[in-house]
């Protein structure tokens, strides 16, 4: 694509030429009706702005196909010529038009324009009266700077810059940059990452499309001229560099002797590659402030090993033999859970209370349990202690299958074993069943799905309520028990004959889905039973 810059110096030239009075010109046209701004030269480019009538732009170059590339208060882009005319008005500041600014009292006439020629190209004249000298702009030699778009061919988002680096493009051009141009002799190195780190090419010439290794991919970059500028060598007192690629690629870092308690965003759980210098070595660990599973590095690793592999939270750095563990908790009256087997994974510790909502962390993910001191641990898995609750006694390496992962609240208390807590009721309610009905307790539905309950009654004299579905009965002594002594009850399977049942006679129920139910015998009413029933969670 040719391309005819526009600069105020050689208007300056032809003044002076002519002993006119000098002054400065900005090129600028403007819109002859309401007109697209679009990302490229032509309408197959998406608009990014339009353009009211008479609205004022700076124009910058022109294709051939006649469309101009202008500067405004808004988004820059491209637009059709053939819809755009000389700013005609204006005093001596200004340009185009006809206020280029008058001339001497020989040339009271004498005006600077900016014309666009029937090919689509702007141009600048100077008018004398009848006489018109026409002068394009030669193209000024270009300034070492690279320009850099968010689509190919040069189109899309654009900013230029000269020599230098940047070290992190902003979220309009990070990993967006499709096309480069280059003026001057300068030359650019794309990198993947922040820093000129990680994977990095270098564009030498104009690329209307960039290769795939680099297309959408670039987060910092250099502009220079000649030879690359060589990287940084590594320090080589005693320090310890960590890199989020193998073989000491990616974004990094170095430091020397100390601790980082809790690694950032950018390398927490991503560190791939350990390279270290002088007699410095390394222990990374998973979780924070040195806990969990950790690892001593004593030389350069170019891939670390899968247990510590882009799993580190936290690491020292240390000369000399390793350091000694964390010291374990204190021996007061404290419970510390981990989300791992084993006392692994993340994990907390609290001294004798309550915890009513476990956090996300740790919600139905607590695995294991240590106690001290003497004292004990109440996990239920509803929150406020509800639900099915489990007490821990000793310690836990690996916590039962009915509550372990399953913890939403929990008490740690020392001494005797605490009440359990108030029951959660999950369905209540009348039933009335019909012979050869059946019944569901976990949600008072009446028909066979899920039943828990089956009137079976062949005729007048048999009468009996059958368990079903896996679900048992407990007949006791015929009273209320409510949920802590149904919990406790003897169930079986058998069936138990309403002959034997009379009214106000309670059976507890240990329902198909595992929960606590108990049901009254309320009367009857033709050949229906009539029950009333309470569920709880388990």
């Amino acid at each position: 694509m040719r391309v005819f810059q526009f600069l105020a110096a050689i208007l300056f030239a032809m003044v002076a030429a002519l002993a006119s009075a000098s002054g400065s010109l900005a090129l600028e046209a403007s819109a002859t009706t309401t007109l697209n701004v679009r990302a490229g030269p032509g309408t197959g480019f998406g608009v990014v702005d339009s353009l009211d009538p008479g609205e004022v732009v700076q124009v910058g170059e022109c294709a051939d196909n006649g469309w101009c590339y202008i500067y405004q208060s808004g988004p820059n882009g491209w637009v059709s010529s053939r819809y755009l005319a000389p700013v005609t008005g204006g005093g001596g500041g200004s340009g185009g038009g006809s206020g280029g600014g008058s001339g001497s009292a020989g040339n009271p006439d004498c005006k600077l324009k900016v014309t666009i020629d029937g090919s689509g190209r702007p141009g600048l004249a100077l008018t004398c009266g009848d006489v018109t000298i026409a002068t394009p702009a030669p193209t000024p030699p270009a300034a070492e700077k690279a320009c850099f778009y968010t689509g190919p061919n040069y189109t899309g988002a654009e900013f230029c810059t000269g020599l230098g680096t940047i070290n992190s493009f902003n979220a309009t051009f990070r990993n967006r940059i499709s096309s480069v141009r280059l003026y001057g002799g300068a030359k650019a190195k794309l990198c993947r990452l922040p820093n000129l780190a990680g994977y990095c090419q270098e564009i030498p010439s104009d690329r209307p499309v960039l290769g795939a290794a680099i297309n959408d991919r670039a987060a910092s970059v250099i502009v220079f001229t000649g030879t690359a500028p060589t990287p940084t060598p590594p320090p080589t007192s005693n320090r310890v560099c960590f890199y989020t690629g193998t073989n000491y690629t990616g974004a990094s870092f170095c430091r020397g002797p100390g601790v980082v308690n809790v690694l950032n965003a950018t390398f927490r759980n991503r560190i791939s590659s350990v390279r270290v210098f002088g007699a410095a070595r390394a222990r990374l660990c998973r979780l924070p402030n040195l806990a969990g599973l950790c690892r001593d590095i004593t030389g350069n690793r170019p891939v670390l090993s899968a247990t510590i592999n882009d799993r580190a939270a936290s690491l020292r750095v240390y000369v000399g033999a390793p350091p000694p563990p964390p010291p374990p908790p204190p021996p007061t009256a404290r419970a510390c859970f981990y989300t791992g087997a084993n006392y692994t994974g993340a994990r907390f510790c609290r001294g004798p209370g309550t915890t009513t909502v476990l956090g996300t962390t740790f919600r139905n993910r607590i695995s294991s349990v240590r106690l001290f001191g003497g004292a004990r641990a109440r996990l239920c898995r509803l929150p406020n202690l509800a639900g099915l609750c489990r007490d821990v006694t000793t310690n836990r390496t690996l916590l039962g299958a009915a509550i372990n992962d399953r913890a939403a609240s929990l008490k740690v208390y020392v001494g005797a074993t605490p009440p359990p807590g108030p029951p959660v009721t999950v369905s209540t309610g009348l039933i009335l069943l019909p012979r050869g009905g059946r019944a569901n307790l976990d949600n008072g539905a009446i028909g066979s799905a899920g039943a828990d309950i089956w009137y079976r009654s062949p005729n007048p004299a048999l009468r009996n309520l059958v368990p079903v579905n896996g679900a048992r009965f407990s007949l006791g002594s015929g009273t209320a028990r409510g949920y802590a002594g149904c919990r406790v009850a003897a169930y079986s399977s058998g069936a138990l004959s309403l002959w034997t049942m009379p009214v106000g006679t309670y059976v507890c129920v240990r329902t198909n889905a595992g929960r606590i139910s108990q049901f009254r015998v309320n009367g009857y009413a033709g050949n229906k039973v009539k029950l009333g029933y309470t569920t709880w969670a388990p």
